[in-house]
This record gives structure tokens, C-alpha cells and sequence, in this order.
């Protein structure tokens, strides 16, 4: 995601209390440049995830910080999505009236198999095997108001355009 300068990035901070922690995490987040954080305080899971991103983006409405016709991009701290012949800046732009950009997520291990630390070598020689775990569309970006299902699997709705361009997630 490093085309997306950090003033656009909204960071979900599980914190159950305003601790010292806490407050040193906001720090970091703020010294980044970001657009701004949310604390949450409720077990960062299932439903829960799908009332924080309620939260967060009723308040930057409110904000005017963003506004419909915005695009989402859903970054889970474990995942990062690639496309194998462009940009993601290039394949939001060719969205056109799509509201939906998708992908699939892709499971990769170390040899052998292994799940290994991250290293501090290129993450595609590190993890270099493909494997199918969990072989499940995600939604990678959507453009608000459209929501998606708890974990961004899908969009809510029947109504959604996805974008003919695809992620691997």
C-alpha cells in the first residue's frame, strides 16, 4: 500500500483502556501522518469488526475527512494484496462504475511447508509455496456507502459491481 500517502490511512487501535500503552501506540500512529485513529475497546472480531468500520467511517463522514464515492481499500494487518500485471492505483482507476474491486485469497508458506518468522528477505523468496487453506474471495476495495461482510468477504447487497480487475490476497 505504499502508494496511498499516510494521511489517508485510518488506524483501528484494540485497546480495552486508555493506558500508557495506548496512548504510545496513538503517538506512533499520529507521528506517521495519519489521517486519524480509532480506539476499540470490544473484542476486535465478528461482528464487532463490521461496527468498528461503522464507527470509524461515520465519524469521518461527520468529519468530512471522506465522503461517498470514496474508496475503501480493507488492509488487515496479516494480509497484503498484490495484482500481478498493474498497480492498485491503476485498477481502482479503471473501476469505472464498479463499486467492488475483489480478489482471493491465496495462503503462502515457507519450504517445506513451514510457517517461519517474517524475514527480513523478500517476502516471495521467503514464502515462496502457494497453498489453499482457505481458497475464499475477499473484497479488497469498495467504495462507500457500499459495506462489506463481517471479515470483507463480501458485499452487502445484491446490487454491488465488481471491477474486472482481480486480487491475490
Amino acid at each position: 500500500y505504499a502508494w496511498i500517502p499516510p494521511s489517508r490511512f485510518v488506524v483501528v487501535l484494540h485497546a480495552p483502556k486508555r493506558t500508557a500503552t495506548y496512548r504510545e501506540m496513538a503517538h506512533h500512529v499520529e507521528a506517521f501522518g495519519a489521517m486519524g485513529h480509532v480506539r476499540w475497546a470490544s473484542p476486535y472480531s465478528g461482528a464487532h469488526k463490521e461496527a468498528v468500520r461503522r464507527f470509524a467511517f461515520a465519524r469521518l463522514l461527520q468529519s468530512k475527512q471522506m465522503k461517498f464515492g470514496d474508496w475503501v481499500v480493507h488492509a488487515d494487518s496479516d494480509e497484503f494484496v498484490v495484482f500481478p500485471d498493474r498497480s492498485f492505483e491503476e485498477v481502482l482507476s479503471r473501476a469505472g462504475k464498479a463499486d467492488v474491486v475483489g480478489g482471493m485469497w491465496t495462503d503462502r508458506v515457507a519450504d517445506q511447508g513451514a510457517l517461519a518468522p517474517i524475514p527480513e528477505q523478500d517476502l516471495w523468496e521467503a514464502f515462496p509455496l502457494n497453498c489453499a487453506f482457505r481458497r475464499k474471495p475477499k473484497v479488497v476495495a469498495y467504495k462507500l456507502p457500499r459495506l462489506v461482510t463481517d471479515g470483507a468477504h463480501a458485499p452487502l447487497g445484491k446490487d454491488a459491481v465488481f471491477a474486472s480487475d482481480r486480487g491475490i490476497v
